[in-house]
C-alpha cells in the first residue's frame, strides 16, 4: 500500500533538503518517502520554490525542483529553499546524469555514481571552470566544497555493508513498484538489450530517428553481468552548465578530470549548499543519447539516497551546522544577479510585502478570475456610451471631492457591460485613480456578495499594498474563512479605500440586478449607509466612488429609497429616454455595415438596403443589433436573393431573434434537455463536464462511467448545431448567450407559459433543477464509486474509486509538475497514494483545487518530452471519471432541495440512498461537499470527520422529506450530536432552513441545548436569521446573553431588539462589540437599555475609524480622550484623531510615536502643529517599523538622533534605510554592530563592519544574548577575543550551549561566570563549571545570598516565575554550602559562609514553604509535587 499522508510539521523540523532538476526526478524522490506531508505551513515571500514535505526513517525531508536546467538555477533554488527552511544541516542532489564509462570503471545504464573527495577535490568539480593550456588538456583552476563529514562517514559505511550483502535498492524499487503501480511499466529496468555502448570516435547519424539503425559493429563488446540490479561508484562527478553530448569530449574529460559523470546542477551549490550528489547513469554524454533508461536511472538514485539516509542517525544530524550559518556569503550575490529580472517583474507587489503574512492576507482575496469576467464583454464603438459621458449626473459625480455613489441604470441589452468595461479599461485608466471592479452574473461564480467584496479588495491592495495593514487584524482572526465574511470585508474595503494614503479610489459593480437576492440586499444597504455617512463628513484626503448598474429593477429602486438626498442616478427606460440610445444604435449599425461589407464583399445597394431596414425597427438595443449581425455572418449564401431574404426576415425584437435561432436546432428535444441543465447549472459547466451531464440526462441504463456515450471533442460542434448563438463556449465553459436568453427561455410558474412560440418560456425552473438533481445523484451513485476489490498483492479488501484514484492521480503527477515548470498554478504531489482515508484525500484534493471543474488543460513543459505520451495521457484525462465529481458532490444536495422532490419518486430514492452517512461513497462525496459549505456554520470551521448521522446531513441540506423519513425511524435521536458536540437543530438554523427547524421542534428537538458555542441560538444570531432566533426563544433556548454578543458583533439589530426584549442584559459588553463593528443603530439602543461603559467602547470605535459611534459617545460622556487618540492614530483614521482632539486629546508625542510607527504622515503633521515635538523618538520608531519617508519628514521637522534610529534600522535588514540615515549623519556603527550581534544578522555587521565599525568584544557580548554560535564564530573571525566577558554574560543568562561553546574557545575565568550563574539560579551551569575548575564557592554563595534578599518577598510573588527563581536560588545555595562544608571537612582553610546571615536561613525555609504552599493555586498535581520534592531544603 502507498505510504500514509500527514500534515506538515513545523519548517523547522525539517533538517534534509533534497534537491531534482527534473519532474520525473522529483517523482521518484517522492515514490521513496515512507510518509508524505502536505504543503509547507508558511513560506517566506522571497521563495518561489514548489515542495514536496514528508519523512524517511526519522529523517523529515524537503524536496525541491529546479525551474530550468544549470548551475545557476540549483543556487537559487537552494538559497529559497534555506530562506523558508532555516535548520536545514544538509543537502541531497539526487537525478539522472551522463555516465563515463571507462576500461577502469565498467558503468552501466541505471547505475548511480556517488560523489566523493578524491584529493585536494571535493567530489565535484567544474569543468567549465578550467583553463586551457597546450596540448588542448585542462587544469584546474579551483576547488569545490566538500560535502559535510558525517556524509562522508555514512557514505563510508554504506559502502562497507555493500561488501557484505547486497543493497536495498532493488527492494525499494519493488516497493515503489507496489505502491505506485502505475510507475511501475515508467520507471522499470528497461532490459540489458537496450544498454548499448558505442564507440567514442562514433556520432549518431542525424537521419536516424533511434540508434535502431546505428552501426552495430562500433558497438563496444562487454561482458553480460550476472544480475540487472545497479552498481555503485563513488569518486568524481563533473558539473557544468553545457551539455555533454560528443563520445570524445567525454573521453577526454574524464581522462583530464577523472570523472565519473556529468551533470548540470552541482557546482552551483556545492560552495553554498553543503550536499551530496547522487546521480543515476541514464546516458553515455554522446550523442547516442535517448531518454528511455531516464526514469530508471531517476528511481536508482533516489533509491540509493534513501538508503544512505537508512544508516545516517537522525540524532546526528541535529549535531550539524545549519547549511545557512556555513553556505557561501557570495550565494546571496549569485542568486540576487539570477532574479534580478524575476524581481522587477514583481517588484509593484511583491517588493512591497513587509512579510510572509502580508503576501498570504493580500492572496486570500483573489477569489475569482474577475479580470476574465470583464474581459468576456466586447469593447465599445467609438462614439458610443456618450449617454453617460454626456450626463450632468455623471460629470458631476466624477468631479466630485467627496465619497460618492451612482446608479447608472438602463433596459437590458442596452451596453451597460460594455459602457462598464470602457469606463474601467479607458475612462479610469490614468494615475488619478486606482479602478477596482466586478461583473455580475447569475450564476455561482459570479453572483456572490463576498466574492465581489473579495475582488474589490484583492485589485486595490494590487495597487497599493501599504493598505494591507487594514485587513491584517481580520485576517489573523479568521484566516482564509474571511472569503466569506461580507461584513468583514465591506469594513475592510471601506476602512483601507477611505485611509488617507489611499487618494482617489473608484469601485465598479457592473449588472447589481444578477447579484443573488440576499448578497443584492446587502449591499445596497451597505451602500445606502456609506452614500448617507459621506455627507457627514468633511471632504478627507481620499475619495471613494462607487458606479453601479444594473436594470431599473423597482425592487432595487426601492431598496435604495433610504438615500437622504435622493441617490445620483442616471436611467434610461421608457421610450423618451430610449431616443439617446437609440442615437449611438445608429452610429453603431453604420460602423458595423461598413465591416460586414468589408468581410463579406457587400455592394453599395444592398448595404443601404441593410442600414435602412435595421434603423426601421423601434426599440432598438444593442444586444439585438449583435444578435442580427451574427446570425447575417453565419449565411452561407452570399447571393443578392439570399440576402434580400435575410434582410427581410431580420427579427423585430430580441424575443423573436432568440425564437429564430432555437428553431435552426438539428435536434429540438435535445436542444430543450441542453437548455435545462445550462439553466439548472449553479454555475457553467465545463464541456467535460456537460458531456457527462448530457450522457447521464438521456441514458437510463448508464450504471458505470464506461457505459457513458460520451462525445468528448465532438460536443462543441453539437452543442453549436442544437442551439446555434442562444448558448456560448468560452474557456471551455457553456454559457447562455445574455441574462435575457435565460428570462426568455424560463417561466416562473404555471401561468406565465407563452403559446405565441415554441421556445419562449418553455422551461419551468424546478423541472431543470429536477433533472439536474438526478443528473448528479446518478453520477455520484455509478458502480465504480461503490464496487471492492481485493489487491492481488496484498489480498487487502479496497475499493475501485481508491484504486482509480491511484493511477489517475499518479498519471498525472508528472504532467502537473511541468506544468508548474510552465507556470501552471495546480500542485501536483496530492494523490501519489489513496491510504489515506477518502475523507483525508477528499479534504486535501479540495484545500488545493486538485479536483477542479474539470476544466483543466495538462500543459507539457518539458521540451525533451515524449509528445505522443503526454498526449496519450491528456487523452485519458479528458475521460477521468472525476470530472464530474465536484459539481456533483457540491451541488446535488441543493438542487434536490429546490426541486421539492416528492416523496416515492426515483429521485426520492436516490437522495436518500446518498444520506447514508454509513456508506462507502458518501466518504467519496460529502468532503467535496464539506469544503465548500462549511463556512455557512457559525463561525466555527469544522473540519475532518464530523461524525455526522443522516439526520444531520439533512438538517444542514434542508432535505425536509428526508428528515421526516429519518425521524419516523425508531432508531433515530433527534438532540444526538455529532463530534463536534452539535445537533441537527444546530445545522439547519445556521443554514435558516426555517421549516427544517420547525419539524425538529416540533418532533422534540430540545431548543435548550447549549453546548461550547451558544447552540442553535447562537448560531441563528450569528447568521441574522430572526425568525429562526424568534421561534427557538419561544421554545425556551438559552444562553441570550451570548446570542446578544453575537447578534451585535455582526450587526443584527432586530435579532439584538428581540433579545434585549428576551432579558439579555450583557449590555456594556455588546456595547463594546456594536462601538469596534461601527453598529450606531445598535449602540444608541444599547445605550437607552443602560449600557454606561462609553470609554471602553471610545476606544473600539476610535480604533477602527466610527466618527459618528466616537461623537456620540462623547456626547454621553466619554472622555478618556487621549487612549482614543492612541487607538484612532495605530490604523490612521484622521478624521477621528481631529475630532478627539478637538475634544481634548493633548498627548500629542504618544500619538506622534504611533503615527510613525504606523506610517501616517498626514496625522504626524496634524500632532506637530498641535505640538508634538519628540521628533527623535518618533524616528526611532519610523525606522524600526515605519517608512523612509516618514524619517524624512520628521527629519525635515527637526529630528536628528541618527545614531538611535540606525540602531533601530538594524532590525528591519535594509540597507537602503541604513544607508539613508548614514547620509543624514549616522556614525555610531559600534552600537548598531551591537544591535545587529544581538540579532544575529550577519549580512548587516559585515555592512557596518565595512562602514568602520569594530567593537567586536562589544558585539561579542550582546551576540549572547541571541544565543547565537554562529554570530560570535562571525565576531571571533573578525577579531573578538575577549571571550572571558562574553563567559560570564552567557552563565548569567542561563545559556549552557553558549558557555560551552566559549570555554572550548579559550574561556577561562570560570569563577567570575560562577558568580553569575549562581546568583541567577543556574544550577547546571554551576555544577559544569565547577567540573572545569571554578573554586570560589564562597562569592557565588554570597551572590546567590544577596540575590536572594533582592527578590520580592515570598508572599508576594505575584507568578510562577517568581516562585521558580526563588527556589532555585535556594537549590544553588544548598548546593554552594555542601561544596564549602566537604571543602572544610578536607581541612582546607577557614571559608567565609553566610550562614550567619539571619536573612539566609530564613529566606530559604521561607521561600521552600511558599512554594510548597503555592504551587498547587495554577500548576498540575504532578508539577506540584515534582515542586514540592525539589523545593525541600
Amino acid at each position: 500500500m502507498p505510504p500514509p499522508k500527514a500534515p506538515a510539521l513545523a519548517n523547522s523540523e525539517y533538517q534534509v533538503g533534497w534537491i531534482c532538476a527534473l519532474p520525473l526526478e522529483m517523482t521518484a524522490a517522492r515514490a521513496m518517502l515512507d510518509e508524505i506531508h502536505d504543503q509547507p505551513q508558511e513560506q517566506d515571500p522571497s521563495d518561489h520554490n514548489n515542495y514536496c514535505l514528508g519523512r524517511i526513517q526519522k529523517h523529515n525531508i524537503v524536496i525541491a525542483c529546479l525551474p530550468d536546467y544549470g548551475t545557476t538555477s540549483a543556487a537559487v533554488v537552494a538559497e529559497q529553499m534555506l530562506h523558508s527552511f532555516k535548520e536545514i544541516r544538509f543537502g541531497l542532489m539526487v537525478g539522472i546524469g551522463g555516465g563515463v564509462p571507462s576500461a577502469k570503471h565498467d558503468i552501466r545504464l541505471g547505475d548511480i555514481v556517488v560523489s566523493r573527495p578524491q584529493g585536494t577535490l571535493s567530489g565535484v568539480v567544474q569543468y567549465d571552470l578550467g583553463k586551457a593550456i597546450t596540448e588542448g588538456r585542462l587544469e584546474r583552476t579551483g576547488s569545490l566544497d566538500r560535502p559535510p563529514q558525517m556524509v562522508l562517514t555514512a557514505l563510508g559505511t554504506l559502502q562497507s555493508t555493500h561488501e557484505m550483502e547486497d543493497s536495498k535498492i532493488s527492494s525499494f524499487i519493488k516497493q515503489m513498484s507496489t505502491d505506485y503501480p502505475k510507475m511501475a511499466r515508467k520507471y522499470g529496468y528497461p532490459s540489458q538489450g537496450k544498454d548499448r555502448l558505442f564507440n567514442a570516435n562514433y556520432n549518431h547519424p542525424d537521419s536516424f530517428p533511434n540508434c535502431d539503425s546505428c552501426d552495430i559493429s562500433e558497438l563496444i563488446d562487454r561482458r553480460d553481468r550476472e544480475s540487472n540490479d545497479p552498481r555503485i561508484h563513488y569518486g568524481l562527478i563533473a558539473s557544468g552548465n553545457q551539455v555533454i553530448k560528443h563520445g570524445l569530449t567525454r573521453s577526454k574529460y574524464g581522462e583530464d578530470l577523472g570523472v565519473l559523470c556529468f551533470e548540470m546542477e552541482a557546482a552551483g551549490l556545492m560552495n553554498h549548499f553543503k550536499c551530496l550528489v547522487i546521480r543515476g547513469v541514464c546516458d553515455y554524454s554522446d550523442s547516442h543519447k535517448n531518454k528511455e533508461w531516464q526514469p530508471y536511472a531517476a528511481i536508482t538514485a533516489a533509491a540509493y539516497a534513501k538508503e544512505l539516509l537508512l544508516v545516517i542517525p537522525a540524532h546526528k544530524i541535529q549535531l550539524e551546522q545549519r547549511i545557512i550559518q556555513v553556505a557561501d556569503p557570495k550565494l546571496h550575490q549569485l542568486v540576487t544577479k539570477q532574479l534580478a529580472t524575476t524581481n522587477e517583474q514583481n517588484k509593484k507587489i511583491d517588493t512591497q510585502y513587509e512579510d510572509e503574512r502580508d503576501r498570504q492576507c493580500h492572496q486570500v482575496f483573489k477569489t475569482s478570475e474577475y479580470e476574465r469576467h470583464k474581459d468576456r464583454n466586447p469593447d465599445h464603438v467609438e462614439g458610443t456610451c456618450q449617454w453617460v459621458f454626456n450626463h450632468s449626473q455623471y460629470k458631476s459625480w466624477l468631479k466630485s471631492t467627496h465619497d460618492d455613489l451612482l446608479w447608472v441604470s438602463a433596459d437590458p441589452g442596452c451596453g451597460k457591460s460594455v459602457l462598464s468595461k470602457s469606463l474601467i479599461d479607458k475612462e479610469f485608466k490614468s494615475s488619478e485613480h486606482s479602478t477596482c471592479y466586478f461583473f455580475f452574473k447569475d450564476n455561482d461564480e459570479q453572483n456572490s456578495l463576498s466574492t465581489a467584496l473579495c475582488a474589490l479588495i484583492h485589485q486595490l491592495f494590487s495597487f497599493q499594498p501599504q493598505l494591507l495593514s487594514y485587513a491584517l487584524p481580520y485576517w489573523d482572526k479568521a484566516g482564509r474563512e474571511l472569503q466569506k465574511e461580507t461584513r468583514d470585508l465591506w469594513r475592510i474595503l471601506v476602512s483601507s479605500a477611505t485611509a488617507p494614503a489611499a487618494g482617489s479610489i473608484i469601485c465598479v459593480l457592473d449588472a447589481l440586478d444578477e447579484c443573488a437576492n440576499e448578497g443584492r440586499l446587502e449591499l445596497i444597504n451597505l451602500l445606502t449607509t456609506f452614500y448617507n455617512d459621506s455627507f457627514s463628513k468633511p471632504p478627507g484626503e481620499s475619495v471613494l466612488k462607487f458606479l453601479v448598474t444594473s436594470r431599473p429593477y423597482n425592487d432595487i429602486e426601492r431598496q435604495f429609497c433610504r438615500i437622504r438626498n435622493g441617490l445620483p442616478t442616471i436611467r434610461l427606460t421608457g421610450e423618451e429616454e430610449n431616443k439617446q440610445i437609440s442615437g449611438e444604435i445608429n452610429h453603431v449599425i453604420h460602423a458595423w455595415v461598413l465591416k460586414l461589407s468589408s468581410e463579406i464583399g457587400l455592394r453599395r445597394n444592398l448595404q443601404e438596403k441593410l442600414r435602412a431596414r435595421l434603423q426601421q425597427i423601434n426599440n432598438r438595443t444593442y444586444l439585438w443589433l449583435y444578435l442580427v449581425f451574427e446570425e447575417i455572418r453565419k449565411g452561407l449564401k452570399r447571393t443578392e436573393k439570399k440576402f434580400n431574404k435575410i434582410i427581410t426576415e431580420i427579427p423585430n425584437s430580441v424575443d423573436e431573434a432568440y425564437e429564430n435561432i432555437l428553431n435552426k436546432s438539428t435536434d429540438q428535444e435535445e436542444a430543450k434537455l441542453l437548455l435545462s441543465i445550462i439553466v439548472g447549472a449553479t454555475r457553467p459547466l465545463t464541456l467535460k463536464e456537460m458531456d457527462i451531464a448530457l450522457s447521464l440526462a438521456s441514458q437510463d441504463d448508464s450504471s458505470c462511467f464506461k457505459d457513458l456515450d460520451l462525445d468528448r471533442e465532438h460536443l462543441t460542434t453539437r452543442i453549436r448545431n442544437l442551439c446555434g448563438l442562444f448558448v456560448y463556449i468560452s474557456d471551455s465553459r457553456i454559457q447562455l448567450f445574455h441574462q435575457t436568453a435565460k428570462e426568455f427561455l424560463v417561466k416562473t410558474d404555471l401561468k406565465s407559459a407563452n403559446r405565441s412560440g415554441l421556445w419562449k418560456k418553455s422551461l419551468y425552473e424546478q423541472a431543470c433543477e429536477l433533472i439536474m438533481a438526478k443528473i448528479c445523484m446518478r453520477y455520484l451513485l455509478l458502480d465504480d464509486f461503490d464496487t471492492p476489490r481485493e489487491d492481488t498483492d496484498t489480498g487487502a479488501v479496497s475499493d475501485d474509486w481508491e484504486a482509480a484514484l491511484d493511477a489517475e492521480f499518479i498519471r498525472r503527477d508528472e504532467d502537473d509538475e511541468e506544468s508548474d515548470q510552465a507556470g501552471g498554478s495546480a500542485p501536483s504531489h496530492l494523490y501519489d497514494s489513496v491510504k489515506d482515508s477518502p475523507e483525508d484525500l477528499r479534504g486535501r484534493a479540495a484545500d488545493r483545487k486538485e479536483i477542479k471543474s474539470g476544466d483543466r488543460q495538462v500543459v507539457d513543459s518539458n521540451e525533451e518530452a515524449d509528445s505522443n505520451e503526454e498526449a496519450d495521457k491528456r487523452s485519458i484525462y479528458e475521460d477521468s471519471i472525476y470530472n464530474f465529481m465536484e459539481y456533483s458532490a457540491v451541488n446535488w444536495p441543493e438542487h434536490f432541495r429546490n426541486a421539492e422532490v416528492d416523496q416515492g419518486s426515483e429521485e426520492f430514492t436516490l437522495g436518500l440512498t446518498l444520506s447514508d452517512t454509513t456508506s462507502p461513497r458518501y466518504t467519496i462525496w460529502f468532503p467535496i461537499y464539506w469544503k465548500s459549505k462549511r463556512h455557512s456554520v457559525h463561525y466555527y470551521y469544522l473540519d475532518g470527520d464530523l461524525g455526522w448521522t443522516g439526520l444531520h446531513f439533512a438538517a444542514f441540506a434542508g432535505h425536509k422529506k428526508i428528515l421526516q423519513v429519518l425521524l419516523e425511524s425508531e432508531k433515530t435521536n433527534i438532540n444526538s450530536p455529532d463530534d463536534c458536540g452539535f445537533s441537527a437543530l444546530f445545522y439547519a438554523t445556521s443554514r435558516n432552513h426555517f421549516e427544517v427547524v420547525q419539524l425538529l421542534l416540533d418532533k422534540g428537538a430540545d431548543a435548550k441545548h447549549c453546548g461550547e458555542y451558544g447552540g442553535a441560538l447562537g448560531a441563528a444570531a450569528h447568521h441574522g436569521h430572526e425568525m429562526i432566533a424568534r421561534l427557538l426563544i419561544e421554545k425556551g433556548a438559552k444562553q441570550i446573553n451570548y446570542a446578544l454578543n453575537q447578534a451585535v458583533a455582526y450587526g443584527c439589530s432586530e435579532i439584538v431588539r428581540l433579545l434585549i426584549e428576551n432579558c439579555a442584559n450583557q449590555y456594556n459588553k455588546a456595547l463594546h462589540n456594536a462601538a469596534f463593528g461601527g453598529h450606531i443603530e445598535i449602540v444608541q439602543l444599547l445605550i437607552e437599555k443602560g449600557a454606561n461603559q462609553y470609554n471602553k467602547a471610545l476606544h473600539n470605535a476610535a480604533f477602527r475609524g466610527h466618527i459618528e459611534i466616537v461623537q456620540l459617545l462623547i456626547e454621553k460622556g466619554a472622555n478618556q480622550y487621549n487612549e482614543a487618540l492612541h487607538q484612532a492614530v495605530f490604523l490612521g483614521n484622521i478624521e477621528t484623531v481631529r475630532l478627539l482632539i478637538e475634544k481634548g486629546a493633548d498627548q500629542y508625542n504618544e500619538a506622534l510615536h504611533q503615527a510613525a510607527f504606523g506610517e501616517h504622515i498626514e496625522i504626524a503633521r496634524l500632532l506637530i502643529e498641535k505640538g508634538a515635538n519628540d521628533y527623535n523618538s518618533a524616528l526611532r520608531k519610523a525606522a524600526g517599523f515605519g517608512s523612509q519617508e516618514m524619517m524624512g519628514f520628521l527629519i525635515e521637522k527637526g529630528a536628528d538622533d541618527y545614531n538611535g534610529a540606525l540602531r533601530e534600522a538594524v532590525g528591519r535588514v535594509s540597507q537602503e534605510m541604513m544607508d539613508f540615515l548614514i547620509e543624514k549623519g549616522a556614525d555610531d556603527y559600534n552600537g548598531a554592530l551591537r544591535q545587529a550581534a544581538v540579532l544575529g544578522l550577519q549580512e548587516v555587521m559585515d555592512f557596518l563592519i565595512e562602514k568602520g565599525a569594530d567593537d567586536y568584544n562589544g558585539a561579542l557580548r550582546e551576540a549572547v544574548g541571541g544565543a547565537s554560535q554562529e554570530t560570535m564564530d562571525f565576531l571571533m573571525e573578525k577579531g573578538a577575543d575577549d571571550y572571558n566577558s562574553a563567559l560570564s554574560e552567557a552563565a548569567g543568562r542561563g545559556f549552557q550551549g553558549i558557555v560551552y561553546f566559549l570555554i572550548e574557545k579559550g574561556a577561562d575565568d570560570y569563577n567570575s561566570a560562577l558568580r553569575e550563574a549562581a546568583e541567577r539560579g543556574f544550577q547546571g551551569i554551576v555544577d559544569f563549571l565547577i567540573e572545569k575548575g571554578a573554586d570560589d564557592y564562597s562569592g557565588a554563595l554570597q551572590a546567590t545570598v544577596e540575590a536572594s534578599k533582592r527578590s520580592p518577598e515570598p508572599y508576594s510573588w505575584e507568578s510562577p516565575w517568581d516562585r521558580n527563581h526563588q527556589h532555585d536560588l535556594c537549590g544553588v545555595m544548598r548546593f554552594l554550602e555542601e561544596k564549602i562544608r566537604d571543602l572544610k571537612a578536607e581541612g582546607s582553610k577557614q571559608i567565609h559562609s553566610p550562614e550567619g546571615d539571619p536573612n539566609y536561613r530564613g529566606r530559604c525555609r521561607t521561600a521552600s514553604f511558599a512554594v510548597t504552599q503555592q504551587d498547587g493555586l495554577d500548576l498540575d498535581q504532578e508539577s506540584v509535587q515534582a515542586r514540592k520534592r525539589h523545593s525541600t531544603l
